[in-house]
């Protein structure tokens, strides 16, 4: 785990040395497993208005750039926290405490999440992960026959694009899920995000 965006840049299986997570090439995506805070996505022309003034803040916010500090560690465990800065403070205008918690359970990686109000108001936040899968697993070149499940209550998948300032637009391509499942096919990638729309999953 990298205290800088506190992301993970290495899952490794030991009985075969196997690696889970994106290299991090930045000539392709320099990043491994970024977490979103506290925007997910980007506010059109990157612009937000808390009380009457104008808040500059890039796509998925600043928690990812920046360097966090240690709390805790163990064996099996280990806790970051970011606090806010003035820098933080001209972006955002909220105090808090963003705890994230990385502990091995057997061949499993738990990751938690505390986002700690410490303002004397409101505060509002969105959070998400960005985790990066080396694909294919075992090192051939067909990429296909992999896929994606979802738990929960989703049944279809929608793609969205791009308008030239950032926001997000639908698009009529949806994909139904069979057996909550979607298979990657070539090209899938190629589209951008797609969404959960209208429903929840409890997990991917």
């Amino acid at each position: 785990v990298d205290s800088k965006g506190c992301e993970i840049v290495s899952v490794i299986r030991k009985s075969d040395n196997k690696q889970y997570i994106w290299s991090g090439q930045p000539d392709i995506w320099k990043r491994h497993t970024p977490v979103l805070f506290p925007l997910v996505g980007r506010y059109k022309n990157d612009t937000s208005i808390y009380e009457g003034k104008e808040y500059h803040m890039t796509q998925h916010g600043f928690a990812r750039d920046m360097e966090f500090d240690l709390e805790s560690q163990t064996e099996e465990e280990i806790w970051f926290v970011l606090k806010d800065t003035e820098s933080t403070l001209e972006k955002y205008p909220f105090h808090f405490a963003l705890h994230i918690g990385y502990e091995l359970c057997k061949n499993e990686v738990k990751v938690n999440w505390t986002v700690e109000n410490t303002d004397t108001k409101e505060l509002y936040f969105s959070i998400g992960a960005h985790p990066a899968f080396n694909c294919p697993v075992h090192g051939e070149e067909n990429k296909t026959g992999y896929g994606l499940k979802f738990g929960g209550l989703a049944d279809t998948i929608h793609h969205h694009g791009n308008t030239p300032d950032g926001m997000a637009v639908m698009e009529d391509k949806v994909l139904a899920l069979k057996d909550g499942c979607v298979t990657f096919t070539e090209g899938f990638f190629d589209e951008c995000t797609y969404m959960v729309e209208g429903k929840q999953t409890g997990e991917v």
